[in-house]
């Protein structure tokens, strides 16, 4: 696990940080978003600036639906006993395999195969809902 924080952090600092303070850059001169920006530069550029918000919307429907299956275990961990806390019926310990049973079992419902269709949980689409609204809230003002 350790291993992978060398690449990240100098991936952090040679491309990351130098992108941020580009775009913060541009869009304080530019006065706009990536595509006012780009097509400033050169009107030909504007796909570029609808790419990159294009690829932000994609990321953040991405982790909004991981925020909701946060928000779902954030909620049940204030129950007694914690749902995944169900002994294992082998060594009557709970642990991993009682955690990893109630997220694929309980949360995510896995059906057995891709030909056996079974519902949605609608926690899920609650949840999702709820954090799509939270993240509306925090950013319609600018």
């Amino acid at each position: 696990g350790g291993t992978f924080l060398v690449p990240y952090i100098c991936a952090f600092f040679v491309f990351g940080v130098p992108l941020l303070f580009l775009e913060l850059t541009l869009g304080r001169t530019f006065q706009g978003g990536d595509p006012v920006c780009f097509s400033a530069m050169h009107p030909r550029l504007v796909g570029i600036g609808w790419m990159s918000a294009y690829g932000s919307f994609l990321v953040a429907t991405y982790y909004v639906v991981l925020i909701g299956w946060v928000v779902i275990y954030f909620f049940e961990s204030f129950q007694d006993p914690l749902p995944w806390d169900v002994p294992d019926n082998v060594t009557g310990t709970a642990g991993l395999d009682g955690a990893v049973g109630h997220f694929f079992g309980d949360i995510l419902m896995i059906s057995d195969g891709a030909e056996i269709q079974e519902q949605t949980n609608p926690l899920i689409v609650v949840a999702t809902i709820f954090v799509w609204i939270c993240t509306f809230l925090s950013i319609f003002k600018g």
